[in-house]
């Protein structure tokens, strides 16, 4: 799949949103679950050191994500919606992979980082991430918070990443 056409299908996805304004993560899952009709729950957790940061799991009635507890806001919306990709762009089930000791019919769909093609993992992050840009969550590098110190430091990043205007 080329880059443009992930791009276009995230689009079509996205455009099929409710996304709200002012921006809450929760607030956007809960009308997601209306619309799909199950219940989205989201659960903060310690995930170990060499595991994915996020986890999205499907039972018979509910979806529940997991994600890393011992990180920063920002960063866990953004797993959240990573894994929210995956559900959205209703990526293949992994269950009897990676809980084969599980019944399918209690776990319906786990999808886990790993288990992912490249373009599932595209797909998922440029979901995320166009939802998050819609929502005005990302602050262009000019707007960042900082020490006035470090305002030269800023100023070469913002023109390095940035496109000229």
């Amino acid at each position: 799949m080329t880059a443009w056409s992930v791009r276009r299908r995230c689009r079509a996805i996205i455009r099929t949103l409710d996304i709200p304004v002012p921006f809450d993560v929760r607030v956007f899952c809960a009308r997601l679950a209306t619309t799909r009709g199950r219940a989205i729950e989201l659960r903060a957790m310690p995930m170990p050191p060499d595991s994915p940061s996020g986890l999205w799991v499907s039972t018979g009635d509910r979806d529940y994500i997991l994600y890393e507890r011992d990180t920063t806001a920002l960063h866990q919306e953004h797993i959240v919606m990573h894994e929210l990709g995956h559900l959205l762009s209703d990526h293949a089930a992994a269950t009897d992979m990676l809980l084969p000791h599980l019944d399918p019919k209690l776990v319906g769909r786990v999808l886990h980082r790993t288990t992912y093609s490249v373009d599932d993992e595209r797909m998922a992050e440029m979901i995320a991430s166009m939802i998050l840009e819609q929502a005005h969550r990302w602050k262009p590098v000019s707007e960042w918070e900082a020490p006035p110190e470090s305002a030269a430091i800023r100023h070469r990043v913002a023109r390095t990443i940035e496109p000229p205007r």
